[in-house]
């Protein structure tokens, strides 16, 4: 019976000593695969943070580029039409203002010699009353034409 004894105690402490080892193997497993998570979570944050940080420069540099190509079109545009603008002038400046000032010449001139026409007549309707008398084409000529010369001096016509 002691036999039998030894050999059970024997085994045991040999079953004992197997489920300790399996318990610290258990136990070392598990703090490896903890140690394991815990560098994984920091690399993906490492990452996570790198992967941020690239695409807030990313970010910033398309930004720029995006503003710079605005600027540059919106600076094509204003040249653009400015370039119409004075092209637009020019054509005034040959085409529509001699026409203009013709037009104005012209139009001067016509009263101009409505004004003188009205001077020669009022011109003589006052000598016929003042004077009692008609006065020749060429004394009312010089008349009118002194006339208009004084007014002229005198700015009337401005």
């Amino acid at each position: 019976l002691s036999k039998e004894r030894k050999i059970l105690d024997d085994a045991t402490d040999e079953a004992q000593e197997i489920i300790t080892g399996a318990s610290f193997v258990s136990e070392k497993t598990r703090e490896e695969i903890n140690d394991a998570l815990r560098t994984l979570v920091l690399d993906v944050q490492q990452e996570a943070g790198e992967i941020t940080h690239n695409f807030n420069i990313t970010y910033a540099n398309s930004l720029k580029e995006l503003t710079a190509e605005s600027l540059g079109e919106f600076q094509e545009v204003s040249k653009e039409l400015q370039t119409d603008l004075e092209q637009q002038i020019k054509n005034f400046r040959e085409t529509l203002l001699p026409n203009m000032e013709k037009e104005l010449e012209e139009y001067k001139q016509k009263r101009l010699a409505e004004i003188e026409k009205s001077v020669t007549n009022i011109a003589q309707k006052v000598s016929q009353e003042v004077l009692n008398k008609t006065l020749s084409f060429s004394d009312h000529q010089n008349l009118v034409l002194d006339a208009l010369e004084k007014a002229k001096r005198e700015g009337v016509f401005d």
